[in-house]
């Protein structure tokens, strides 16, 4: 509930013991002003009869037996009602709120009806994935698989899955160089670099017009190389991306020396 200035606090309750008087007769302000807009007609009427004096005498004893006894009953009941306004306010600002937070609660069972169905969704869309993508493993590929490039650009349903999964192994470091200009793999690039830091990752990039390698596990096309395979983090990566149908090869230790900057990461993604 918002607090209410001082000032307008008696505003309101004044206004409000007014209105609650009135009702107490059911009164409107029209029927008060026919009242008394009749009353002077017939002071008016009883002067051009009866003149003057009389006039006087009545409108005294009019004022000594009605008007001062329903003044004062009128002031009795405005301050009666006075006291209680504060209550009133305080029932009016409550239904109020309540009604906000009924609204509010609509809202956020319809909220949390709209992310059900896209839970449900996405787990329609994991199921498909994981049936379409090959078994994973960690074992190096054969000089045939390797040719065939393991990445393209990232579609909208894999960009959300590999946030979703990867933010629950948030903290860890990655490093993601780049080799050469191709645009395509540029967009890869890219479009990794922002997943792993929207997942809470830390991420190094850098990117190399060329680097010299050693080993015949050498993949042309994108792929994930380590000093330590074995490592959990490794095997975990690389079990995230093949659930959403993205197999990247894995090659132990792929440089002939350790690229700069990659020195406080466990995994290094070479896009090429």
């Amino acid at each position: 509930m918002e607090p209410i200035t001082f000032w307008l606090f008696v505003a309101r309750s004044l206004g409000r013991a007014a209105v609650k008087s009135a009702d107490f007769f059911e009164l409107r302000i029209r029927t008060a002003v026919i009242a008394v807009a009749l009353v002077a007609l017939g002071f008016l009427l009883f002067w051009r009869v009866r003149g003057v004096a009389e006039t006087k005498e009545e409108v005294y004893k009019y004022l000594t037996l009605v008007a001062a006894p329903t003044v004062l009953f009128l002031a009795a009941l405005f301050i009666c009602n006075l006291f209680r306004a504060p209550y009133l306010i305080y029932l009016d600002e409550h239904g109020r709120e309540q009604a906000k937070v009924a609204q509010a609660d609509a809202a956020r069972r319809e909220s949390d009806g709209k992310v059900t169905m896209l839970e449900a969704k996405v787990s329609q869309l994991e199921k498909q994935l994981s049936a379409k993508s090959p078994p994973a493993s960690n074992r190096p590929r054969s000089a045939a698989e390797a040719a065939k490039p393991a990445l393209g650009s990232l579609t909208d349903g894999q960009r959300y899955l590999l946030k979703r999964k990867l933010a629950e192994i948030k903290g860890e470091s990655i490093s993601i160089e780049l080799i050469g200009h191709d645009p395509q793999m540029r967009i890869t690039y890219e479009q990794l670099s922002d997943i792993f830091s929207d997942s809470g990752w830390k991420v190094e990039r850098s990117e190399v017009g060329q680097v010299g390698v050693v080993g015949v596990n050498f993949p042309d096309g994108p792929y994930m190389t380590s000093t330590n395979v074995a490592a959990p983090i490794v095997k975990q990566l690389f079990s995230v991306f093949s659930s959403v149908g993205i197999n990247f090869p894995l090659v132990p230790d792929a440089y002939g020396t350790k690229p700069t900057g990659h020195a406080g990461a466990n995994v290094v993604i070479v896009i090429h």
